[in-house]
């Protein structure tokens, strides 16, 4: 729509649903849930999106304020004007009805990130593994069966690739697969391990292929990180990072905010400046497989994650030493309305034995979309019913999440900790009040300053 500058004799239109909240006594965060938009006025914009109740023209407007503040209206409307100029340039105000999207079945438009698990097999027995892989399947695809799949998957338009496991470096043919990845993919390959099976040789044979590797670590010491992972489990991945980093790559490190780690985000940040590794990505126990029969040992209470996001927030502001994975990114994308995550609608997962799956944290058979041993990946993507029931789902239509003022910001978090809590996708997240406390603490330290009067 182009913007049509405001006159005195225009109606101005605002979104019908507004939420308030009052911030350091003098201004007021105003959010917009169904847009999803936001902004911040002070008391005299407030005042202004009060009377703005479809009817008065904003010169009537500016006469009411002018009133209210005994103050001239002539001098106020050009004040007044700007205001609402500003408005609508930040899409929060027009001459017509403001409309919020209405909600449509996502579209299979196009699978822009594959996960593809090349085997089950793995050498450490993590507490906190979202399955329980440890031994291979007898009918895992072959090398060339990944080969196949591959090249299926690199004729979606901008798709990236993730190769893991299980422990991806446990395939004698590990190589032969990620330089097939490589060609199909280019540098869109990124590259899950546990670090332990790496050495100098083949990280130097790795470096040649793709520089998206992700590591997993669980804190900065032995401590904390081997007792969720195993006994000498920090050495050799932290070996396994300092070896990519002399190939190169800068690993992609990875934790889980857990008990054992949660009073020392100080020295996570210290050990990153320390090995000067990009921002650690943070993310909450997903609660599935293995994880899920230790939730009570290792898992937070929402108090406790509430806490450590923002004890993390106060000592490091910027997020320049620790990031935040997808499901629990604070940073608000103005305009950007989140509806669910994107398992089955912008990505899938393929399990070693060739199930495709909405993502890799929902490989249950409830999920299983089909077979690329059998059918073709697009025509699984295009067609089958577990995607299209998934891709009709919306915040929109959860109980707990359709009335919420933030639910096109959060987007209803992760579908794997909803199903494993209600046992469908029909219940909000147990994360929900860690996702609201995240969202608000960003939303109030957002900018978005009108041209206030005055």
């Amino acid at each position: 729509m182009i913007p049509i500058p405001f006159n005195q004799y225009d109606v101005p239109y605002i979104p019908e649903e507004l939420v308030y909240e009052e911030k350091e006594g003098r201004m007021w965060l105003v959010l917009a849930p169904e847009l999803p938009n936001c902004i911040s006025v002070n008391a005299d914009g407030k005042n202004i999106l009060d009377l703005c109740d479809g009817r008065k023209t904003i010169l009537e407007i500016t006469e009411t304020i002018s009133e209210i503040k005994k103050e001239n209206p002539t001098e106020n409307l050009g004040k007044i004007l700007n205001f609402f100029r500003y408005m609508e340039s930040k899409k929060f105000a027009s001459t017509k009805p403001v409309e919020p999207d209405k909600f449509a079945p996502k579209e299979a438009d196009n699978l822009t990130s594959l996960w593809l698990n090349v085997t089950y097999k793995c050498n450490l027995r993590c507490r906190h593994c979202h399955s329980s892989f440890g031994s291979p399947l007898e009918d895992e695809l072959e090398t060339a069966e990944l080969i196949r799949i591959m090249k299926e998957a690199s004729l979606f338009p901008g798709c990236s690739l993730v190769i893991s496991g299980g422990e991806p470096f446990s395939r004698e043919d590990i190589f032969e697969i990620l330089k097939s990845a490589s060609e199909h993919f280019g540098n869109n390959v990124t590259v899950v391990t546990n670090g332990t099976l790496l050495n100098n040789e083949k990280v130097r044979k790795l470096a040649k292929l793709t520089t998206n590797v992700q590591i997993s670590l669980e804190g900065p010491c032995e401590e904390s990180n081997d007792a969720i992972r195993g006994k000498g489990v920090f050495k050799k991945a932290l070996k396994a990072i300092r070896f990519l980093k002399s190939a190169g790559i800068t690993p992609l490190v990875r934790m889980t905010i857990l008990r054992t780690n949660m009073d020392k985000m100080d020295k996570i940040i210290e050990f990153v400046k320390q090995e000067n590794l990009g921002p650690v990505t943070m993310g909450t126990l997903q609660m599935s497989g293995r994880a899920y029969k230790s939730l009570k040992n290792v898992d937070l209470t929402t108090d406790e994650l509430v806490r450590t996001y923002r004890r993390i927030k106060e000592l490091d502001p910027d997020f320049e030493y620790i990031n935040f994975n997808e499901s629990l990114r604070p940073g608000i994308t103005r305009l950007t309305r989140l509806d669910l995550c994107g398992a089955g609608t912008s990505m899938l997962s393929i399990g070693a034995e060739g199930g495709v799956y909405p993502c890799a944290g929902l490989m249950y058979p409830e999920f299983l979309a089909g077979n690329v041993k059998k059918t073709p990946l697009k025509e699984i993507w295009l067609t089958a019913p577990v995607l299209t029931n998934i891709r009709n789902l919306s915040v929109s239509k959860i109980p707990g999440c359709k009335n919420c003022s933030i639910r096109y910001l959060c987007g209803g978090g992760c579908l794997v900790d909803m199903f494993w809590e209600h046992g469908n996708l029909q219940g909000k997240t147990p994360r929900c009040e860690l996702l609201h406390a995240m969202k608000w603490d960003e939303l109030k330290r957002t900018e978005y300053k009108t041209q206030n009067m005055g």
